[in-house]
């Protein structure tokens, strides 16, 4: 077994973590690292909302998350001041626990050290700091920041991809790279598929769940689409509303996951081509990846990682997406999916076709030899022994 450690992640103040979420990408990676770390027997403390569940030890920051779910929608905060005090108030809680708990090593999801309370705090411990997002206008904002209060020998950033990588390298050098990665047991393999592809993400044009329609009604496949709809931002409520929503034959929510299975035998006899069913928590989504034929990502956007396509492999199901950021790290062209030229439909269309040539094994066999949890796990405590021993 590996020297125990006193690992310390600081997760976002914005989604609770859980053993089944919806929506939250940041806070999956942050849980399923926790329970490695906790089975490899290091004592591993997680910094989030106070109804939040994790495997090690849960240290509250925000009485609650800044999300907020009612009636299948989302709330959230939009008055730019509200927003800074509630990260601000997340970030005076981690100094204040750094400073009590001395942990061994500081792994930072929610740039922390860009807040007014990790400058003022003068803390000489080394922190990881792991940018998950894309370099889009607010990331550069807070590159800019980073930039200020970079500490040689305490700050070290780490992508989740090279493609993400060489775009931050631009702005600010990265110190280290570590693909995500997820926990593969909890998704089932299932061999024989279902006559449907699935897509899921957010509402959003970068994802392309409109090319996604457009791929279904060309080929005369049937397509499930499972996602959030975020309202509160006005140009996803537009793109949902104009693109997607008049598209959809039939709207489903809240398909029990047990329910699944006779859900996916009926959809394939009746005459419902496109159909939404709604914001879906893991074990849901694990049903749908587990008897689709296919994954559509036609992605419009430099996808940082893309932690779904790996999810969608590890059942079994391949992936078709075009060739946008980090898709020729995580898909290997002809084994596991197909990667299209970007913007390119007939080339898409093309791949989609073939979907039938890949071997659903191959798939995931991929995502354990390269995308499990203990691999991810492993890298980060590589890099807490590196920095440390630099200190």
């Amino acid at each position: 077994m590996d020297k125990k450690l006193k690992i310390l992640q600081i997760a976002t103040p914005v989604l609770p973590i859980s053993p089944s979420m919806k929506y939250g990408g940041v806070e999956r990676v942050v849980r399923d690292l926790d329970i490695e770390y906790v089975r490899r027997g290091h004592d591993s403390l997680v910094i989030s909302s106070k109804n939040s569940l994790v495997a090690g030890r849960l240290i509250p920051s925000l009485l609650e998350n800044t999300w907020q779910h009612s009636k299948g929608s989302v709330e959230y905060e939009t008055d730019p001041a509200k927003v800074k005090q509630s990260f601000e108030n997340h970030c005076l809680r981690c100094v204040k626990v750094i400073l009590e708990e001395n942990p061994d090593a500081v792994h930072d999801h929610t740039k922390f050290v860009t807040s007014d309370a990790y400058k003022n705090s003068n803390l000489s411990i080394p922190i990881l700091t792991t940018l998950h997002g894309d370099l889009d206008s607010r990331g550069i904002e807070a590159i800019k920041k980073i930039s200020k209060v970079r500490k040689e020998g305490i700050n070290y950033f780490n992508a989740i991809s090279e493609s993400q990588r060489a775009i931050f390298s631009e702005a600010m050098p990265m110190d280290f790279t570590v693909l995500n990665a997820i926990d593969v047991p909890n998704y089932p393999f299932q061999q024989e598929k279902r006559n449907y592809f699935f897509s899921i993400g957010k509402m959003d044009k970068n994802k392309g769940q409109d090319i996604c329609i457009d791929v279904a009604k060309s080929l005369n496949e049937k397509l499930v689409i499972a996602g959030p709809v975020h309202s509160f931002r006005s140009w996803l409520k537009k793109y949902w509303e104009d693109k997607i929503k008049p598209n959809i034959d039939s709207f489903y929510e809240n398909i029990p996951a047990e329910q699944i299975d006779k859900f996916t035998r009926n959809f394939e006899k009746s005459n419902q081509q496109i159909i939404y069913v709604g914001e879906v928590n893991d074990k849901q989504k694990q049903e749908w990846f587990k008897y689709a034929k296919g994954f559509l990502m036609p992605i419009r956007w430099n996808e940082p990682f893309g932690l779904v396509m790996v999810e969608s492999m590890a059942c079994g199901t391949p992936v078709i997406a075009y060739d946008e950021g980090a898709v020729s790290e995580v898909i290997t062209h002809g084994k596991v999916g197909y990667i299209a030229k970007p913007n390119d439909l007939g080339n898409f269309l093309y791949y989609t076709k073939k979907v039938g040539d890949i071997n659903q094994s191959n798939c995931r066999n991929h995502v354990i030899e390269r995308f499990n949890i203990k691999r991810q796990a492993e890298d980060y405590l590589r890099i807490f022994s590196k920095i440390s021993k630099k200190n």
